[in-house]
């Protein structure tokens, strides 16, 4: 005759089922997006504070480029913040700034810098893979971006960022077939936009 096991154990055994069951959820729901490309992560990001962002690489015709599921780089991408602040310091709007560079090829070629400028081509770089001091060059003319780390956070600073205004990555990991994105509150310029632009 088989021996019943006890009811004690019979319940352990369902909860530690139970668990299980769980943490394999847990896992599963954890599960990272991969994007199949740049603009699909911007797209999904927009309504996250990244709006400006999704608007200004359609502005700019880039999003062709943003499109290659094959493009390998490392985006720093500027909250809807960050680009309010960069406009604001030149008097005007987010609106404002796009209007005027819609008719001016200057003002229009100076954004693409900088978007250029937040851009590590070629490297596919985590966010807690940013080391102290590791110089990182960028899509912008080569020029060179620096990593600081502390018990905050990471940051990126441009030596050409005449306002010394680093950048904190404050989203980090959207990963894409081929690269990574970071969103940061702050957008790095290798040069300082006219204040007379209002």
């Amino acid at each position: 005759m088989a021996r019943s096991r006890p009811r004690g154990a019979a319940r352990a055994g369902l909860l530690l089922l139970a668990l299980a069951a769980a943490a394999l959820g847990l896992a599963a729901a954890a599960a990272p997006v991969v994007y199949d490309n740049f603009a699909q992560a911007l797209d999904a990001q927009a309504p996250n504070g990244y709006a400006t962002a999704k608007r200004l690489v359609d502005f700019l015709g880039l999003r062709p480029a943003y499109s290659n599921p094959a493009y390998v780089a490392t985006l720093l991408v500027p909250n809807d913040k960050a680009f309010e602040q960069l406009a604001a310091g030149s008097g005007v709007s987010v609106d404002g700034l796009l209007s005027m560079a819609a008719g001016n090829p200057l003002l229009r070629r100076m954004l693409s810098n900088a978007l250029a400028y937040n851009t590590i081509p070629g490297q596919v770089v985590g966010q807690f893979q940013f080391a102290e001091g590791q110089k990182f060059k960028t899509a912008y003319q080569g020029k060179e971006l620096t990593a600081k780390r502390d018990a905050s956070g990471v940051y990126l600073t441009g030596a050409l960022d005449t306002r010394g205004v680093p950048a904190k990555i404050v989203a980090g990991n959207f990963r894409t077939k081929a690269g990574v994105a970071h969103g940061v509150n702050a957008a790095l310029i290798p040069f300082t936009l006219p204040r007379t632009l209002g």
